[in-house]
Protein backbone atom coordinates (compact mmCIF):
# COMPACT_ATOMS: atom_id res chain seq x y z
CA UNK A 1 0.00 0.00 0.00
CA UNK A 2 1.19 3.49 -0.45
CA UNK A 3 1.53 6.35 2.00
CA UNK A 4 -1.13 8.14 0.28
CA UNK A 5 -3.64 5.06 0.60
CA UNK A 6 -2.24 4.59 4.60
CA UNK A 7 -3.08 8.06 5.09
CA UNK A 8 -6.83 7.99 3.19
CA UNK A 9 -7.44 4.71 4.69
CA UNK A 10 -6.81 6.48 8.47
CA UNK A 11 -8.52 9.40 7.74
CA UNK A 12 -11.62 7.23 6.64
CA UNK A 13 -11.42 5.17 10.21
CA UNK A 14 -11.61 8.26 11.94
CA UNK A 15 -14.43 9.66 9.52
CA UNK A 16 -16.45 6.75 9.90
CA UNK A 17 -15.67 6.44 13.43
CA UNK A 18 -16.82 10.47 14.21
CA UNK A 19 -20.16 10.43 12.20
CA UNK A 20 -21.14 7.04 13.47
CA UNK A 21 -21.05 8.34 17.44
CA UNK A 22 -22.29 12.24 15.87
CA UNK A 23 -25.25 10.24 14.00
CA UNK A 24 -27.47 8.00 16.44
CA UNK A 25 -30.37 7.37 16.95
CA UNK A 26 -30.73 4.74 19.60
CA UNK A 27 -33.17 1.47 18.76
CA UNK A 28 -33.81 0.20 22.46
CA UNK A 29 -34.93 -3.09 22.04
CA UNK A 30 -31.86 -4.03 20.92
CA UNK A 31 -29.11 -1.67 23.14
CA UNK A 32 -27.99 -0.68 19.24
CA UNK A 33 -28.42 2.37 17.13
CA UNK A 34 -28.92 3.70 13.82
CA UNK A 35 -26.51 6.11 12.19
CA UNK A 36 -24.98 7.14 8.91
CA UNK A 37 -21.31 6.17 8.76
CA UNK A 38 -22.56 3.37 6.32
CA UNK A 39 -22.36 6.24 3.78
CA UNK A 40 -18.72 6.26 4.30
CA UNK A 41 -17.83 2.61 4.37
CA UNK A 42 -19.36 1.81 1.24
CA UNK A 43 -18.01 5.04 -0.36
CA UNK A 44 -14.47 3.91 0.82
CA UNK A 45 -15.23 0.43 -0.47
CA UNK A 46 -15.76 1.95 -3.55
CA UNK A 47 -12.69 4.80 -3.53
CA UNK A 48 -10.19 2.49 -1.71
CA UNK A 49 -10.80 -0.61 -3.02
CA UNK A 50 -12.20 -3.84 -0.81
CA UNK A 51 -8.62 -4.66 2.01
CA UNK A 52 -9.07 -1.01 2.55
CA UNK A 53 -12.52 -1.00 3.05
CA UNK A 54 -12.85 -3.96 5.31
CA UNK A 55 -10.87 -2.17 7.92
CA UNK A 56 -11.95 1.14 7.41
CA UNK A 57 -15.38 -0.34 7.95
CA UNK A 58 -14.31 -2.50 10.84
CA UNK A 59 -12.51 -0.40 12.47
CA UNK A 60 -14.09 2.90 12.05
CA UNK A 61 -17.65 1.44 13.00
CA UNK A 62 -15.60 -0.49 15.82
CA UNK A 63 -14.08 2.69 17.06
CA UNK A 64 -17.30 4.15 17.23
CA UNK A 65 -19.18 1.10 19.37
CA UNK A 66 -16.26 1.14 22.15
CA UNK A 67 -16.62 5.10 22.40
CA UNK A 68 -20.76 4.42 22.72
CA UNK A 69 -20.93 2.10 25.34
CA UNK A 70 -22.23 -0.85 22.47
CA UNK A 71 -21.38 -4.72 24.10
CA UNK A 72 -20.95 -5.93 20.15
CA UNK A 73 -18.09 -3.79 18.78
CA UNK A 74 -16.59 -7.11 17.86
CA UNK A 75 -19.21 -8.47 15.60
CA UNK A 76 -19.54 -4.63 14.48
CA UNK A 77 -16.03 -5.17 13.25
CA UNK A 78 -16.36 -8.11 11.22
CA UNK A 79 -20.20 -6.93 10.05
CA UNK A 80 -19.25 -3.68 9.21
CA UNK A 81 -15.69 -4.64 8.01
CA UNK A 82 -17.35 -7.16 5.20
CA UNK A 83 -19.75 -4.17 3.93
CA UNK A 84 -16.66 -2.19 3.08
CA UNK A 85 -14.80 -4.94 1.66
CA UNK A 86 -18.38 -6.13 -0.64
CA UNK A 87 -18.48 -2.55 -1.54
CA UNK A 88 -15.09 -2.63 -2.82
CA UNK A 89 -15.34 -6.15 -5.11
CA UNK A 90 -13.50 -5.64 -8.33
CA UNK A 91 -16.70 -6.71 -10.45
CA UNK A 92 -18.30 -3.36 -8.45
CA UNK A 93 -15.23 -1.07 -9.07
CA UNK A 94 -15.35 2.07 -10.85
CA UNK A 95 -13.68 1.63 -14.25
CA UNK A 96 -13.15 4.94 -16.42
CA UNK A 97 -13.19 3.34 -19.47
CA UNK A 98 -16.60 2.13 -19.43
CA UNK A 99 -19.98 4.02 -19.87
CA UNK A 100 -21.29 6.21 -16.96
CA UNK A 101 -24.64 4.34 -17.17
CA UNK A 102 -22.46 0.98 -16.81
CA UNK A 103 -20.29 2.83 -14.40
CA UNK A 104 -23.33 3.75 -11.86
CA UNK A 105 -25.07 -0.06 -12.09
CA UNK A 106 -21.73 -1.64 -11.16
CA UNK A 107 -21.67 1.44 -8.05
CA UNK A 108 -24.93 0.72 -7.30
CA UNK A 109 -24.97 -3.54 -7.45
CA UNK A 110 -21.75 -3.41 -4.83
CA UNK A 111 -23.28 -0.90 -2.43
CA UNK A 112 -26.60 -2.73 -2.52
CA UNK A 113 -24.61 -5.93 -1.88
CA UNK A 114 -22.28 -4.43 0.55
CA UNK A 115 -25.47 -3.14 2.71
CA UNK A 116 -27.54 -6.41 2.40
CA UNK A 117 -24.49 -8.36 4.05
CA UNK A 118 -24.65 -5.55 6.72
CA UNK A 119 -28.17 -6.15 6.85
CA UNK A 120 -27.90 -9.82 7.26
CA UNK A 121 -24.71 -9.84 9.55
CA UNK A 122 -26.92 -7.75 12.32
CA UNK A 123 -30.31 -9.88 11.67
CA UNK A 124 -27.80 -12.83 12.01
CA UNK A 125 -26.48 -11.34 15.51
CA UNK A 126 -30.09 -10.53 16.94
CA UNK A 127 -31.19 -13.70 16.24
CA UNK A 128 -28.74 -15.37 18.09
CA UNK A 129 -28.24 -13.24 21.32
CA UNK A 130 -32.03 -11.73 21.54
CA UNK A 131 -34.62 -13.90 20.13
CA UNK A 132 -36.90 -13.57 16.28
CA UNK A 133 -38.84 -10.19 18.11
CA UNK A 134 -36.17 -8.17 18.65
CA UNK A 135 -34.41 -9.17 15.92
CA UNK A 136 -37.34 -8.31 13.19
CA UNK A 137 -38.06 -5.38 14.83
CA UNK A 138 -34.60 -4.13 14.41
CA UNK A 139 -34.57 -5.52 10.64
CA UNK A 140 -36.59 -2.35 9.36
CA UNK A 141 -34.06 0.12 11.03
CA UNK A 142 -30.91 -1.43 9.20
CA UNK A 143 -33.05 -1.21 6.26
CA UNK A 144 -33.37 2.28 6.10
CA UNK A 145 -29.82 2.58 7.50
CA UNK A 146 -28.57 0.50 4.78
CA UNK A 147 -30.15 2.21 1.66
CA UNK A 148 -29.42 5.82 3.52
CA UNK A 149 -25.71 4.67 3.37
CA UNK A 150 -25.53 3.39 -0.27
CA UNK A 151 -27.72 6.00 -1.58
CA UNK A 152 -25.00 8.62 0.54
CA UNK A 153 -22.14 7.17 -0.73
CA UNK A 154 -23.43 6.90 -4.61
CA UNK A 155 -23.64 10.77 -4.63
CA UNK A 156 -20.76 11.32 -2.52
CA UNK A 157 -18.86 9.53 -5.17
CA UNK A 158 -20.78 10.81 -8.06
CA UNK A 159 -19.97 14.62 -6.62
CA UNK A 160 -16.05 14.17 -5.18
CA UNK A 161 -14.40 11.15 -7.41
CA UNK A 162 -15.43 13.91 -10.09
CA UNK A 163 -16.73 11.26 -12.73
CA UNK A 164 -20.30 11.76 -12.82
CA UNK A 165 -22.28 8.57 -13.03
CA UNK A 166 -25.76 8.30 -13.31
Amino acid sequence: MKIKQIALAGMFTALVAVVTKIAQIPTPLTQGYINLGDIFIIFAGFYLGRGPGFFIGGAGSAIADVISGYPFYYVTFVVKGIEGYAAGLPPFAYKPDLPKAANGLRLLYGGFIAAALMVAGYFSLQLIVFNKVKAFTALGPNIIQGAAGLAGALIIFNKTVNKKIY
